[in-house]
């Protein structure tokens, strides 16, 4: 499914949003295609002798279960030692480090935004002969656009690009 290019005034945000979406997967594919680090491991794995290979997968599964413990899901565990299953108790701090995890969530989301508003700008640009800014009030930003992509507030994410931009003024 295609969708049509919306034309430059266009104020409807769901045009806008479902054709830049579309050209930001199309990008996005192109770039998995280019260095995707799942096709790596499964490159690695086929390489592997059949004895390697069931021990490299034993390993992750216990160190994905292991990372599930630290963040109080002691399901993996569970499934995976059955007969241990009654011994697993969440560690101590573990509400602690959900909510860093769920800060760090919500920084790379942010940092993803970010980024896509860039990638909307240079789509534009191409798209657009060489415009690139919309004014308020005249259909959606690259900035409404992106943070409604990722699921995080226009303002926050306006926040932090100024932040991006602040640090890199004072590294300069």
């Amino acid at each position: 499914m295609t969708t049509e290019k919306p034309e430059w005034e266009s104020t409807k945000d769901e045009n806008w949003l479902a054709w830049v979406n579309e050209q930001l997967d199309e990008l996005d594919e192109q770039e998995v295609l280019v260095d995707d680090p799942l096709e790596a491991s499964v490159r690695l794995l086929a390489s592997m002798s059949p004895e390697g290979r069931r021990e490299a997968i034993r390993k992750m599964m216990i160190s994905h279960a292991k990372d599930s413990w630290r963040y109080g899901d002691v399901a993996p565990l569970c499934k995976r030692f059955p007969e241990l299953a009654e011994t697993f108790v969440p560690p101590p701090r573990w509400k602690e480090q959900l909510r860093q995890r769920d800060r760090t969530i919500k920084r790379q989301l942010m940092k993803l935004a970010v980024r896509d508003v860039h990638r909307i700008q240079k789509l534009w640009r191409d798209h657009y002969d060489g415009r690139w800014k919309r004014r308020r009030g005249r259909g959606p930003t690259a900035a409404q656009l992106a943070a409604r992509r990722h699921g995080v507030s226009p303002e926050d994410l306006l926040e932090a690009m100024k932040r991006a931009k602040r640090v890199l003024r004072s590294a300069t």
